[in-house]
């Protein structure tokens, strides 16, 4: 035979009571979590900068007109405003910004000159296919 714990009226109202305060605490601890992440995802123009610096030293590497390095300026800088390439290195956006502006240079060679492996290129152009308009 099982025992069932029967409660007084006032130890269930003490048992509610810290239920309430547990919850409450965790309710706080949440929007103090969110308030924080969205002080952390605003970005510095300072990383805006060095992000397009990069973008220069890289286009360094390819023999490119100057409409085809304004066609993948526009797309990279495009491609920093989509929150789903937030987490990801500047230099495998870059190589799929060149991927999707310029459709002569191969998969090899944006690997090799953008330092990045093959797999990441990928998986950073599908995610730009989907969120960046090209002209």
């Amino acid at each position: 035979m099982v025992k069932k714990h029967i409660r007084s009226s006032s130890d269930e109202l003490a048992h509610v009571k810290r239920k309430i305060e547990k919850y409450t605490r965790r309710y706080d601890r949440l929007i103090a979590e969110e308030k924080t992440v969205v002080v952390m995802s605003e970005r510095s123009s300072w990383s805006r900068q060095n992000k397009m610096k990069r973008l220069r030293d890289a286009l360094n590497n390819f023999n490119i007109t100057e409409t085809e390095c304004e066609r993948i300026t526009s797309v990279f800088r495009s491609a920093l405003d989509v929150p789903a390439l937030m987490s990801r290195q500047s230099r495998s956006i870059i190589g799929a910004s060149i991927k999707i502006a310029l459709s002569s240079v191969s998969n090899r060679e944006i690997a090799r000159k953008c330092n990045i492996t093959a797999p990441t290129l990928n998986n950073v152009y599908k995610i730009l296919a989907k969120n960046v308009y090209v002209i």
